[in-house]
C-alpha cells in the first residue's frame, strides 16, 4: 500500500468574490463552517471562516489550526470554488440546505461537506443500495466492486455490481474472491499475537535474540523487537531493491529458505530512520515478522496462518497470490490503466505480474472472498477467544505513538481500518468494536487516484447500511 501525506489537506481560504451576493446571502453564509474530511487512514477536522465576500479560511483543527493560503477563490450563486496552489488541491461546493457541499481533490477525490454546529458528528454517508454500487463502478473506473458489511451477531449485507474482467464481460459473484494487498498485515500481526500469547514469541524481545544462529543480524538491527517490525518503527527500508524483488519471482525453492534469504537481504541494506522514532512503512518489515514465526515454529507463514486463523474462523476460500479458479474466466482478474493504449488491461492469475512474489507473504498476498472476510472482521471486533482480551487490545494500540497499531490503523473516531492494493486491486476495510459494526469492500482495479477515494466512499456508505 501506498501512503499518501494527509497532512497537506490543511489549507486555507483566502476568498475573492466575482459575483457580488445579496445582503441577506452574504449574512448567511459569513462566519465559522465546520466539516470532516474522511480520507480512510484518518478523518480531519476542519474549520472554514468566512471573512466575507473576498476573504475567509481554512483551517485544520486536526493539525494545530495549519492553514494555506487559497490561491483563487471564486463564489458565483450558490456555488463555490477554490484552489490552493501551494498544496495542488481543490474545493468546489454548494451552498443547499444549511450546508456547503463539495469536493476536495488532491490527486484522489473526497467528499467534503461544511455545517455551522462544530459538535456536529460527521454527516452520515447514505446507506448503501445495489444502485449506488452500480454508480461506483461507473465512476470509479473499477471493473468490479465488492461490497459486504455487518452489525454484531446479524447476517452480513453484501452487494457486487460489474465484471471479472474487461477480457470476458462475465458478472462479477457474491462469492467471487478479492486480493487483500496490505490487508494481509493484520492478519500476520494476528499470527504473531497468537504465537504470544503461547508464550513461543515475546513481543520485546531483540530479533537478535530470537533468531539466535538461524541468522546474523547485524549490529544496526539486533535491538529490533516486534512491536517495531509490525508497526513500522524498526527503521527499515520499504522493500528490496527491484532487480532483487524479481529475482524472487522466478524463485523455486522452499519458500521458508527464500524468506530466510529474503531478511539477510533486508539486513544487508543500511538502516532508512531511527528505531522506535521513525514511522516507514515497511514490507520488509512483516516479512521479518513472518520468517521469526516459521523459524520459531518450524512451518510456513502460509500454513501457520491456516492452522492458527483460518480453521478456527471457519475460513475457506482463503489463498495466497492473485484470485485463481479452474479456468481464467471463474475469478475475478487484477487490472491496471495502461496509457499506451489508453484502456484498461486484465492480468491473468499465472502472468507473473498478476501479484508479488510469494516470499513478500506476510505483507500482503491473501485473497479471500467476502464472506470469509467479514467472518475475519466480526471476529476482530467481537474478540474473538482465538485471543485474549489482553492480545486484541495489544494488536489495536500504537506502541510508538501515531496512528498505527500492529497491522492496523487507529482511526480518531475508534474505528480499526486498513487499506490494500498490489497495483492490480485495491480495498479497504474498517470495523467499530463499540458498535459492532465491520465491512470490506475491495475492487480488482490498481489506478488508485480513481478508485481509493470511491472504494472509501463505498466503505462508509456499506457501514451505514447495517
Amino acid at each position: 500500500m501506498k501512503r499518501r501525506d494527509f497532512s497537506k489537506y490543511a489549507g486555507i481560504f483566502v476568498a475573492s468574490c466575482l459575483v457580488p451576493l445579496p445582503t441577506y446571502a452574504q449574512d448567511t453564509i459569513m462566519g465559522d463552517w465546520y466539516g470532516n474530511l474522511d480520507v480512510g487512514v484518518t478523518t480531519l477536522k476542519l474549520r472554514l471562516e468566512i471573512l466575507g465576500v473576498d476573504s475567509a479560511n481554512l483551517y485544520s483543527i486536526s493539525q494545530n489550526n495549519a492553514k494555506i493560503p487559497a490561491s483563487d477563490f471564486k463564489i458565483k450563486g450558490e456555488n463555490i470554488y477554490a484552489e490552493f496552489a501551494a498544496v495542488n488541491a481543490k474545493y468546489e461546493g454548494k451552498f443547499q440546505n444549511g450546508k456547503i457541499i463539495g469536493t476536495f481533490t488532491q490527486g484522489a477525490q473526497f467528499n467534503l461537506i461544511f455545517s455551522r454546529n462544530a459538535n456536529e458528528a460527521a454527516p452520515l454517508a447514505p446507506p448503501l443500495t445495489q444502485n449506488m454500487l452500480d454508480e461506483m463502478v461507473v465512476k470509479s473506473g473499477a471493473p468490479a466492486i465488492i461490497a459486504i458489511s455487518a452489525a454484531g451477531n446479524a447476517a452480513p449485507k453484501a452487494m457486487v455490481s460489474g465484471i471479472r474482467s474487461v477480457n470476458n464481460d462475465i458478472k462479477a459473484e457474491l462469492d467471487d474472491k478479492w486480493h487483500l494487498g496490505s490487508m494481509t498485515k493484520s492478519f500476520t500481526a494476528l499470527l504473531i499475537a497468537i504465537l504470544v500469547e503461547k508464550n513461543i514469541l515475546k513481543w520485546d524481545e531483540p530479533i537478535s535474540k530470537t533468531f539466535g544462529n538461524y541468522i546474523d543480524v547485524p549490529d544496526g538491527y539486533k535491538n529490533i523487537t516486534l512491536l517495531h517490525l509490525l508497526s513500522h518503527r524498526a527503521g527499515l527500508q520499504a522493500n528490496l531493491d527491484v532487480d532483487k524483488l524479481l529475482e524472487y519471482k522466478e524463485n523455486k525453492s522452499p519458500i521458508m529458505s527464500q524468506r530466510k534469504d529474503y531478511v539477510t537481504n533486508v539486513f544487508a541494506q543500511p538502516p532508512a530512520g531511527e528505531l522506535g522514532k521513525t514511522f516507514l512503512y515497511s514490507n520488509s518489515g512483516f516479512v521479518i515478522a513472518g520468517a521469526i514465526a516459521e523459524y520459531k515454529m518450524g512451518r510456513s507463514w502460509e500454513t501457520l496462518l491456516k492452522e492458527f486463523i483460518f480453521r478456527p474462523l471457519n475460513i475457506t476460500s482463503a489463498d495466497f497470490g492473485a484470485p485463481r479458479g479452474r479456468d481464467v474466466t471463474e475469478q475475478p482478474m487484477g487490472h491496471y490503466f495502461d496509457d499506451s493504449v489508453n484502456k484498461r488491461v486484465a492480468v491473468e492469475p499465472q502472468d507473473i505480474i498478476s501479484d508479488n512474489p510469494p516470499v513478500l507473504g506476510p505483507a500482503g498476498t491473501l485473497n479471500m472472498n467476502a464472506q470469509d472476510m467479514i467472518k475475519y472482521l466480526k471476529a476482530r471486533m467481537g474478540r474473538n477467544n482465538i485471543l485474549a482480551a489482553q492480545g486484541w487490545d495489544r494488536l489495536e494500540t500504537p506502541p510508538f505513538g501515531g496512528n498505527y497499531a500492529l497491522g492496523v490503523i487507529r482511526r480518531d473516531d475508534g474505528g480499526i481500518w486498513h487499506n490494500g492494493s498490489n497495483t492490480l486491486w485495491y480495498g479497504e476495510f474498517i470495523y467499530y468494536s463499540k458498535a459492532q459494526k465491520c465491512a470490506f469492500v475491495d475492487c480488482n482495479y490498481g489506478n488508485l487516484s480513481r478508485v481509493q477515494p470511491k472504494i472509501n466512499e463505498t466503505l462508509l456508505s456499506a457501514i451505514a447500511a447495517v
